[in-house]
């Protein structure tokens, strides 16, 4: 059950629009036995920042292989459609990482993390403010044998994520996992688009 909510914000006289999506819950079964998933999208169009480096992150294999899946898997969705796949900007999957761990450690699942901070504050603190557009999708799960895969299909079963996946617009992309000591993997993808260069 999806429950869309949006407010507006006002920055300098220009109306900004943030969209935000409450939880979808949706109970899935995997291969061997029943896992559950759920999924969470929120987007903004907020200030203006510098294009990024491309590349992966870096550190824990494991977390890793679960990004990089998770980016093939949305790449290959806008594939399907014709829209260039999304560069990944390393910093941007810092910060994605960052807050997947912070919501496995401090037991939240949310867009707005428990110090009243969303997607754009995140970014701005981790070094990313000039851009122009900014989205983020977020969703965790448990008990499957593709963690990746499963964020993915849900994410493209709700308009507002799936939206945010094949958004030509949106041509950078970070994308963070972290699997809590429950074993509940979470995901967090950000999506950006910079202004143009004169």
């Amino acid at each position: 059950m999806r429950q869309p909510a949006r407010h507006s914000v006002t920055r300098n006289g220009v109306s900004r629009r943030a969209s935000l999506c409450a939880l979808l819950a949706v109970l899935a079964f995997g291969p061997f036995g029943a896992g559950t998933a759920s999924a969470m999208q929120s987007g903004a169009v907020p200030k203006p920042v510098k294009a990024s480096a491309t590349g992966s992150s870096s550190g824990d294999p494991r977390l890793d292989e679960l990004e990089h899946l998770a980016i093939d898997h949305v790449n290959g969705e806008r594939r399907a459609i014709g829209v260039s796949d999304l560069i990944v900007s390393p910093e941007l999957s810092r910060i994605a990482r960052e807050y997947c761990r912070d919501m496995a450690e401090r037991r939240f699942f949310a867009h707005l993390d428990p110090d009243g901070k969303m997607v754009y504050d995140r970014a701005a603190r981790g070094g990313v403010s000039d851009w122009t557009n900014i989205a983020e999708n977020i969703a965790r799960n448990r008990g499957f044998d593709d963690p990746a895969g499963v964020a993915v299909r849900e994410w493209m079963k709700s308009e507002g994520h799936r939206d945010n996946i094949l958004d030509a617009r949106f041509v950078e992309t970070g994308l963070g996992a972290w699997v809590g000591p429950d074993r509940t993997v979470y995901f967090a993808q950000i999506f950006i688009r910079r202004p143009k260069k004169r």
